[in-house]
C-alpha cells in the first residue's frame, strides 16, 4: 500500500539499525549481570521488528529489479535474501514464545 517509503534514506536508517541491535544482542551476551533479562527482552522484540522491516527491502529490491529487467541470476540472489530475511523472523518468533514460555 506504499504507507512506508522504501528509499535510501529508509535503507540506511535499517542498516544502522541492525548494527545497533548486534551490539545490543552482543552486551546482553557478554554482560548478563549488567544487562539483566529486561534488556535481553527488549533485544528480542526490537530485533523482530526490524526483521519485519527488512521484507520491505527485500520487496523493494525485488521490485526494482523486475523493472529494470535484471537477469536470472540476481533473481535468485534476491530469493536468497528474502529466504534469509523469512528464517530470521522465524527464529526471532521462536524466541519471543521462548520467553513467554519461561515467564510462566
Amino acid at each position: 500500500t506504499n504507507v512506508i517509503k522504501v528509499n535510501q534514506k529508509f535503507a540506511s536508517f535499517m542498516v544502522v539499525a541492525l548494527m545497533s541491535v548486534i551490539f545490543m544482542s552482543l552486551f546482553s551476551i557478554l554482560l548478563p549481570n549488567i544487562f539483566g533479562g529486561q534488556f535481553y527482552m527488549i533485544v528480542v522484540f526490537i530485533s523482530a521488528a526490524l526483521s519485519a522491516f527488512f521484507l520491505l527491502l527485500d520487496f523493494q529490491s525485488i521490485k526494482t529489479s523486475v523493472e529494470s529487467g535484471m537477469s536470472q541470476e540476481v533473481g535468485w540472489i534476491l530469493a536468497l535474501g528474502l529466504m534469509i530475511t523469512l528464517v530470521w523472523i522465524y527464529i526471532e518468533m521462536l524466541r519471543i514464545l521462548a520467553i513467554f514460555a519461561d515467564n510462566k
